[in-house]
Formats: C-alpha cells, sequence, structure tokens
C-alpha cells in the first residue's frame, strides 16, 4: 500500500501491507499468536496512536531494522479508500509521483530517523493529492 506498491517510486526498504478486517481488536486478537510466531511485534493502540488500526512491524532477522509493516483497517472505514486512492494516484500520475519522492527526500533528510516527523511532514501533500483531480 505505501511507495513500494509504486513501481518506480523510491521507498524505505519497507513493505507495507494493508489488509481490511470484521473487528479490529478480535482479529488483532486472535492474529497476534500466530503473528508473534513468525516475528511480526505488536504495536498496541496506546502506542501507536492511530486508533483506526491495529499494528505490527516486522524486524529483520538481527532486530536492527524493518522490513515490514502490517496495518489491520477497520472494513469500510474511509482510511482504507484514501491508501488505496492515495497509491493509485501516484500510479497513475508521474508528475504527482515525482512531486511526493521529492518531498520524501527532503523530508528524510530534515528529520532523519524522527518517522513521526516525517510522517507527519507527508501529510498535506497527501490531503491535497487526494481532494485533486487526478485522485
Amino acid at each position: 500500500m505505501g511507495s513500494t506498491a509504486v513501481p518506480g517510486l523510491a521507498a524505505k526498504p519497507i513493505v507495507d501491507v494493508m489488509a481490511s478486517v470484521s473487528d479490529l481488536d478480535t482479529v488483532a486478537e486472535q492474529a497476534s499468536a500466530s503473528l508473534a510466531a513468525h516475528g511480526w511485534a505488536y504495536v498496541p493502540p496506546e502506542l501507536d496512536n492511530r486508533p483506526w488500526r491495529r499494528f505490527y512491524v516486522k524486524p529483520d532477522q538481527a532486530g536492527q531494522h524493518r522490513e515490514a509493516h502490517l496495518h489491520l483497517i477497520q472494513a469500510g472505514h474511509q482510511r482504507w479508500t484514501d491508501q488505496i486512492r492515495f497509491r493509485d494516484a501516484l500510479r497513475n500520475n508521474a508528475t504527482l509521483a515525482q512531486a511526493y519522492e521529492d518531498l520524501k527526500r527532503q523530508l528524510a533528510d530534515q528529520t532523519g530517523h524522527d518517522r513521526e516527523a516525517y510522517t507527519k511532514g507527508k501529510a498535506e501533500f497527501v490531503a491535497k493529492a487526494l481532494q485533486g483531480p487526478h485522485a
């Protein structure tokens, strides 16, 4: 669902996977043990600060870097639709994709390893892209 889902777009080497589920807490409770057995770490909602999802992180074998993120999203939630629309807008508009890549590179330089600042820095661009004619 993230930049790795847009061919040719520069991206961190982290694959973002999104799954629509019928009940966030029930699915997270039922899936956590199985995911943990395969190396996934659950990020509780109170730490994630995104109540609309349940979030898992998959570290590399050394435990030093993230390989993947799993976002469980409540079925029918607007966030699901927005994520898909933004991904598709980037796939279908090379100019938009290039502008997004340029912003991401700039933010990476400015924010370093501050993931929250990096994500916050992209928010206005994403919102405008979702409002624009290309979305």
